[in-house]
């Protein structure tokens, strides 16, 4: 696996859930993050009499920000059984004594990001004013 740093169109984000009082062990969230650029005319949904979604077809790169290297991923798995004297189990996050953390120069991640985000915001927004 390489690392690189790029603005991406849907990915999804799992994590613990939350409530730790019911639920299952190891229940997880999902989370949908996207993308787009979206622009409405009249009200959204049933009642919009025009609507432009413009999303990202293939990943935008952001170069300079986090140096291309070759990395290997670990994974450290963990179990716990939920017996009558432990009815809740708590399983917190877990690393690997070879887990690498990335150096990221902040003003570099800002720039780069706000240069994606305004690239795909200037492209949707010319597509829209040309077609509608």
């Amino acid at each position: 696996m390489f690392t690189n740093f790029r603005l991406i169109n849907t990915h999804y984000v799992s994590a613990p859930k939350e409530n730790k009082v019911i639920g299952l062990k190891g229940a997880q969230t999902f989370d949908n993050i996207q993308s787009k650029v979206v622009f409405t005319q009249g009200k959204i949904g049933l009642g919009a009499e025009t609507q432009y979604t413009g999303s990202l077809k293939t990943p935008l790169e952001i170069d300079g920000v986090i140096k291309k290297e070759k990395m290997v991923v670990y994974s450290k798995q963990g179990s716990a059984t939920v017996t009558s004297i432990t009815p809740i189990v708590i399983v917190g996050p877990s690393y690997s004594e070879n887990t690498k953390w990335l150096d990221v120069d902040s003003q570099k991640y800002a720039l780069g990001l706000y240069n994606a985000g305004s690239k795909m915001l200037k492209h949707h927004t010319t597509e829209f004013l040309s077609n509608y």
